[in-house]
């Protein structure tokens, strides 16, 4: 599916391989070697960071109890900072990691 959404770019081959090589290991678990591999990766933290917990606690509240929940939910937060692997990721994503811990602390 990559390929066919990036033939109307007009890519070079080269640029659309690697940029399909960046889709499929892009998970935070695995290891990125490559810069553009990494960025992904971080973006996939940064985004859990400054929205995604929302989702993510919504979804411990319905497991657990609500002390319980944000603190899963908090953890998970300071979990996902420890993904990051560059150094503007981790600036950026430090900027939200404060906020989504003072929201969670409160949540209901």
């Amino acid at each position: 599916m990559p390929k066919e959404f990036l033939s109307d770019f007009n890519l070079p081959g080269k640029t659309m391989n690697k940029i399909i090589h960046c889709i499929r290991n892009h998970s935070l678990g695995s290891h990125a070697e490559a810069l553009e591999e990494q960025i992904i990766q971080d973006a996939d933290g940064i985004i859990f960071v400054e929205d995604t917990y929302k989702t993510f606690f919504e979804e411990r509240k319905q497991k657990f109890p609500l002390d319980e929940a944000r603190k899963h939910s908090i953890e998970k937060c300071r979990a996902m900072m420890g993904k990051i692997k560059t150094e503007e990721g981790k600036k950026i994503a430090a900027k939200f990691l404060e906020n989504a811990v003072k929201e969670l602390e409160t949540a209901s």
